[in-house]
């Protein structure tokens, strides 16, 4: 322990001898780089020895690769938002802000095309899970519809295999009437369309008499 003490204290010494900050020399190599006036055989010197001149890219590239590994062993990116890598990062929320980042939607920069060309080689699917379980449920709701030639549907009514769709009916007229309330549904032209095609009365009243089958669980 007390060697230890002492490589530290040696190492504080010879750190203050020399006064010299090594991450901003890096950072001014990365500036004239980018500005054009670090010169070739200098930048040359300074990639032998692994300079990343975009720690931003750097980054960026690091969590592709996993989420990469992560779609090559389970063939899709619908990753959950707790999902942890083996460093512990949050790599379903990371891409929840590709998604966002995409449309302009998140706080940090926009996504380049060649970033979104390799996202989607890897099986990105833009619109997310969401989108992929609202098409479940609308395909849920048509089918009510056909059976019944309406969607009049209670609110505590459940499919036969225990979907929600009461709720989930109320949820789709909930945001059409607060746009942005729920961030989990959102009501796009395209879906406002495709539920008045099957008949959904927005300003209905909610049915809250019992008429439900199955059990109640979510999807």
């Amino acid at each position: 322990m007390g060697h230890n003490r002492a490589l530290r204290e040696e190492s504080r010494e010879i750190y203050d001898i020399s006064g010299f900050d090594l991450g901003k020399w890096i950072t001014y190599q990365r500036k004239r780089k980018k500005d054009g006036k670090l010169p070739s055989d200098r930048a040359a010197k300074l990639e032998e020895i692994g300079m990343v001149w975009d720690a931003a890219d750097a980054k960026w590239n690091r969590r592709y690769a996993q989420a990469k590994a992560y779609f090559e062993e389970n063939e899709n990116l619908n990753i959950p938002s707790t999902y942890r890598t083996e460093d512990g990062f949050l790599l379903g929320m990371w891409v929840m802000g590709l998604r966002k980042a995409r449309t302009g939607e998140g706080k940090g920069k926009q996504l380049t095309q060649n970033q979104i060309d390799k996202l989607t080689a890897i099986g990105m699917v833009w619109d997310g899970a969401f989108d992929t379980q609202w098409q479940s449920a609308y395909a849920k709701a048509e089918e009510y519809y056909q059976a019944n030639g309406n969607l009049n549907i209670p609110y505590v009514y459940c499919t036969e295999d225990g979907y929600r769709l009461g709720q989930w009916l109320a949820r789709q007229k909930s945001a059409k009437k607060a746009p942005g309330k729920n961030s989990n549904c959102v009501m796009t032209p395209e879906r406002i369309a495709k539920l008045e095609k099957i008949g959904v009365a927005w300003d209905a009243p909610e049915r809250e008499e019992k008429h439900s089958r199955g059990g109640s669980r979510d999807l």
